[in-house]
């Protein structure tokens, strides 16, 4: 199986050299000369060759065939949750990233504790590059800045659905049935402790559907890949 690079620069045919962190992942992989690689900048295609060798600590490489890579959903799908503790915030996003997210956005509500700065972002998108590279992405799930709850309510536009995953029920039934289109859709889970009611209300009040996730208290990062993974699943019956 081919080795799989990420860079931020322009990709073409013809050679390409790669500077620090790659090369960092080229000494870590022990790839050889002539072995088959795969570079992608988040464009969404994928970019076909071989490793030329290391030189002045750059990693050569030369492309010999662009492809566009088909695993993305047909539409966008944006998750929105605020941030669990501890490690579990990178679980999260390498999962997301593995369903098939296309944007990642972290919430303030008014029972969130974690509200990341923008140092904790950047880190956060350095593990995306990573989960990208193992389930074979190129395009890459951006990761916004803090929003509050009102601000990521609106930015639902009228064709677009949004989910609003709030629970749980306790006679085990989904509210609504997710139902997707051919639009962008957007969906939403809640901190510890959940979302309040004024929050419920101003979901609903702005156009959202309120869905519960089953008769279980789940944490954040497992309400969040749950919803994912629903509406992903329903996407992909579209295509």
């Amino acid at each position: 199986m081919a080795h799989r690079f990420h860079t931020d620069n322009l990709l073409g045919l013809g050679e390409i050299i790669l500077h620090q962190d790659e090369t960092n992942h080229v000494l870590v992989s022990r790839i050889r000369p002539g072995e088959k690689i795969i570079l992608f900048n988040g464009d969404g295609n994928d970019y076909y060759g071989f490793f030329k060798g290391l030189f002045r600590r750059e990693a050569h490489f030369n492309i010999e065939k662009i492809t566009t890579n088909i695993r993305e959903k047909p539409f966008p799908i944006v998750i929105g949750a605020p941030l669990p503790k501890g490690d579990r915030e990178q679980f999260m996003i390498e999962k997301l990233v593995e369903l098939g997210v296309s944007v990642f956005v972290p919430l303030k509500t008014d029972r969130s504790n974690i509200h990341p700065e923008p140092k904790r972002l950047d880190r956060l998108r350095k593990h995306v590059i990573e989960a990208s590279k193992q389930c074979g992405r190129s395009q890459l799930m951006k990761i916004n800045n803090l929003s509050s709850w009102q601000k990521f309510l609106s930015t639902k536009k009228d064709q677009e659905k949004g989910w609003i995953a709030h629970g749980p029920n306790r006679d085990g039934l989904l509210n609504q049935t997710i139902n997707l289109n051919n639009e962008s859709t957007l969906g939403a889970v809640g901190p510890e402790g959940g979302l309040t009611d004024k929050e419920i209300e101003q979901a609903k009040f702005m156009g959202w559907n309120v869905i519960d996730l089953g008769t279980l208290t789940l944490r954040i990062e497992t309400a969040a890949l749950l919803l994912a993974w629903e509406m992903g699943r329903h996407a992909q019956k579209i295509i």
